[in-house]
């Protein structure tokens, strides 16, 4: 074109953010003398400029122009700064998912996960208040079964250790007890799916910005606020509407890493005469992959305090930890599982 015009022709091709600087530092040259522009089938481009500036290529959009310009003026620099990375960075917001749509697919693959086969063994660390315990835990084709091993860092006495022996010997005789304990893990296991299930519509997602030398480059750390349109299915989940916090997903392979939530709002269930949860509230669910692709709970802490029935004062000060994985056969059976607690519980005296 002879008329002097310069004509720039954006079209966006897998924009990136980390070429925008390359842009920029590109584009301080362009008033150093006219532009040539010419694009290429490899989706890049190349700038050539006849005063002895460097060629360049990057990745991400293409530009053609037209004509050539003596010299352009600082206006005219602005101006084509603000096109050029808008439109990239336009792109690249455009591909990003949605907070939301990463957390609604990491819970779907969350529940899907919890159905996937295989038994383990391991140990399970119970902190509460006043007293610590060690567990062995074993998962068998039926149901979990645990031994106790330890009380506040010190082996079982022996009256704790018959005690314990007891109470599993009752189990492996009653079968009422055995199914009764099967209950209570399928009534826990259901209420850990309700939980997993509101996440995507309980809360509001936002990305925020990962912490420096924590959050790797798989990971998306995201910021989450109640969600006003919500409304709980049960009275264990109405916790949710008073609770704010973060979440750290693996979005290489959409697990939850890390869900840490305060109350900052009490919540009153049945108007308050039920129970209420005072505000200040803790719960941090943390997540890790124990091998063979298995995900599993490393910590669970739960710190609330409040009332039940008005009087009664709550307080629920919990923390469990997990450890020491190893695989087991998927046929185990419970009187396997049991012996293989008994010798590990003989090996540890």
């Amino acid at each position: 074109m002879s008329d002097g015009r310069l004509r720039l022709h954006l079209v966006p091709v897998r924009a990136r953010p980390t070429g925008c600087s390359e842009v920029l530092e590109t584009l301080k040259e362009v008033h150093e003398g006219a532009v040539r522009c010419s694009t290429r089938d490899d989706d890049a481009f190349r700038l050539w400029f006849p005063h002895g500036a460097r060629n360049r290529r990057q990745h991400g959009s293409r530009i053609s122009c037209a004509g050539e310009a003596p010299r352009l003026n600082q206006p005219a620099l602005v101006l084509v700064l603000s096109m050029i990375t808008s439109g990239i960075l336009a792109e690249a917001q455009s591909s990003r998912p949605s907070a939301g749509d990463v957390v609604r697919r990491t819970v779907a693959n969350e529940l899907t996960a919890a159905n996937a086969p295989g038994h383990y063994m391991y140990r399970m660390r119970v902190q509460k208040a006043r007293e610590t315990q060690l567990k062995e835990i074993v998962e068998t084709k039926d149901w979990l079964i645990g031994r106790l091993i330890q009380v506040n860092g010190k082996p079982l006495t022996p009256k704790q250790e018959r005690k314990d022996e007891e109470r599993v010997a009752r189990l492996l005789d009653d079968e009422s007890l055995r199914r009764q304990e099967r209950k209570d893990q399928q009534e826990n296991e259901r209420q850990v799916r309700d939980f997993l299930r509101a996440l995507p519509d309980a809360f509001l997602y936002q990305y925020v910005d990962p912490e420096p030398g924590k959050t790797p480059s798989t990971m998306e750390r995201l910021s989450f606020e109640p969600n006003p349109q919500f409304h709980a299915s049960s009275r264990r989940l109405e916790a949710l509407q008073g609770m704010r916090g973060t979440m750290l997903i693996d979005t290489s392979t959409e697990r939850l890493v890390r869900l840490q939530g305060e109350l900052f709002r009490g919540i009153d269930f049945g108007w308050g005469i039920l129970a209420h949860l005072d505000p200040g509230g803790r719960l941090l669910l943390e997540q890790r992959d124990v091998g063979s692709g298995r995900w599993a709970t490393a910590t669970l802490a739960l710190h609330f305090t409040g009332k039940l029935l008005r009087f009664k004062t709550l307080k629920i000060d919990t923390t469990i930890e997990t450890s020491d994985f190893r695989r087991m056969r998927d046929d185990l059976t419970l009187v396997e599982g049991l012996e293989l607690l008994r010798n590990r519980n003989e090996m540890t005296k």
